[in-house]
């Protein structure tokens, strides 16, 4: 009975130093929801390592995309939203280092860092959760509220990506 504990015990440790972990805990595609506003727009998604598009539909519309791009290559994307009579928009889509892919330290070992999870595109994750877009007309009042826009988006990133001091300083 102890025999039987012990080997599944070293049967489990043996599987997680096999294989990567960040394969294990969420490997797989993104499922990525596109929507625009208004809807039924034309939606071209574009591997910009390549500069090929993967895929042209309509919005809505939920994507499946790669995490990665190949061997230690993560994926990037642009989206690109278009309808007549509106100003075209574009969305970048890229894939970062997935946070379990640094499980490999404790439980996948120099095989999960090295092979298997770079194999399997598992060390990639797109964060993002889906892409909205406003579309907005192609007339001077359009043009200024899509300027608008992208100022405050911007200044929204750099307030995020700005240090702040520690409180009490």
């Amino acid at each position: 009975m102890h025999f039987h504990h012990v080997t599944k015990s070293i049967l489990s440790l043996s599987l997680c130093l096999a294989a990567g972990c960040a394969s294990i805990v969420s490997g797989g595609p993104k499922t990525l929801p596109i929507v625009s506003h208004p809807d039924d727009a034309v939606c071209e998604i574009v591997d910009t390592r390549s500069g090929t598009t993967i895929l042209k539909t309509r919005t809505p519309f939920t994507a499946t995309l790669p995490n990665d791009a190949g061997f230690f290559q993560n994926a990037k994307y642009r989206v690109k939203i278009s309808k007549n009579g509106y100003l075209p928009r574009e969305v970048p889509v890229e894939a970062g280092i997935n946070g379990w892919y640094f499980g490999n330290i404790i439980f996948g070992g120099l095989l999960g860092i090295l092979v298997v999870d770079p194999a399997t595109g598992a060390m990639w994750k797109i964060h993002k959760d889906s892409v909205s877009v406003t579309l907005y007309p192609d007339t001077p009042e359009g043009r200024n509220a899509m300027q608008e826009e992208e100022r405050m988006r911007m200044a929204e990133e750099k307030e995020h990506n700005t240090p702040h001091p520690p409180m009490g300083m």
